[in-house]
């Protein structure tokens, strides 16, 4: 079992609860004790949490849906921390005065897909990912630059 917060754990199992049907929900004092309960039942008994009951069943429901909220997969870390430095990258670009990617009129799709070439050969993957994200917010693909676009 997960190492989630009482709270979270009891206002999920009480959630399910009432979109089954369940209208009679025992008083707030009692829902800490009855979740820690079905942890320990769960940790002596493995098979406990299979079980069949609709407080057992709502409890395991909830465990499993607000643990992989709690525990993003290292994906979504990933994605995560590449945003913020592609964040950092585009402030301070834009602190020296460029901008205009998303402008058609200042900024052509040829010119994006030669700039993400030139950064591609320089090698930084925060650069890369701006110029891929600058493309696919135009909705449009990935091609190479046929020759060299005016800047």
């Amino acid at each position: 079992m997960s190492a989630l917060p009482l709270d979270v754990i009891t206002a999920g199992a009480r959630a399910i609860l009432l979109a089954n049907g369940c209208t009679t929900i025992t008083s707030d004092r009692d829902w800490p004790a009855a979740v820690r309960h079905y942890r320990e039942m769960c940790a002596k008994y493995p098979d406990y949490a299979k079980g069949g009951g609709i407080l057992q069943d709502a409890f395991r429901d909830a465990e499993v849906a607000l643990t992989a909220m709690y525990a993003p997969h290292p994906d979504d870390l990933a994605v995560d921390r590449f945003a913020l430095a592609m964040k950092a990258k585009l402030a301070a670009k834009r602190a020296e005065g460029y901008g205009g990617w998303d402008d058609p009129e200042r900024c052509s799709i040829a010119l994006l897909y030669q700039l993400l070439a030139e950064h591609v050969a320089k090698g930084d993957p925060v650069d890369v990912g701006n110029f891929a994200m600058m493309i696919h917010q135009r909705c449009e693909r990935i091609a190479p630059a046929e020759k060299e676009v005016d800047r």
